[in-house]
């Protein structure tokens, strides 16, 4: 298995399954199970960029899967997303919202991503 066919699966993965998302606790905003998977070390901010925040994870897998260019990302994108946009700050937003009404059950803005 090719390494950037890994990084696809993962960042596919972590778009669309639930598998990899927990909603933080509720009554306890940025706090996630201690767990060596855990992702950012810990709670994930579901919007703004960078380190420690979901759209991070995004990029940084793109980027790692190879895909570095911005028209190949949106392909991606929308191919993941079952989108057909050509702007990738519409699909980070669609991306970023589809997070948090699915696993920011307590709405802190923060999700557990594994």
């Amino acid at each position: 298995m090719s390494l950037r066919f890994a990084g696809v699966t993962l960042i596919a993965g972590g778009i669309l399954a639930g598998v990899a998302l927990r909603a933080a606790p509720a009554g306890e905003p940025g706090r996630c199970p201690s767990d060596s998977k855990l992702l950012n070390g810990g709670p994930t901010s579901v919007f703004g960029d960078g380190p420690g925040t979901w759209w991070g994870l995004i990029i940084n897998g793109l980027n790692a899967a190879g895909f570095d260019q911005e028209a190949e990302q949106i392909a991606y994108l929308n191919q993941v997303l079952g989108t057909n946009s050509d702007n990738l700050a519409e699909l980070k937003a669609f991306n970023l919202q589809l997070i948090s009404d699915v696993w920011d059950k307590n709405q802190n803005g923060y999700v557990c991503a594994l």
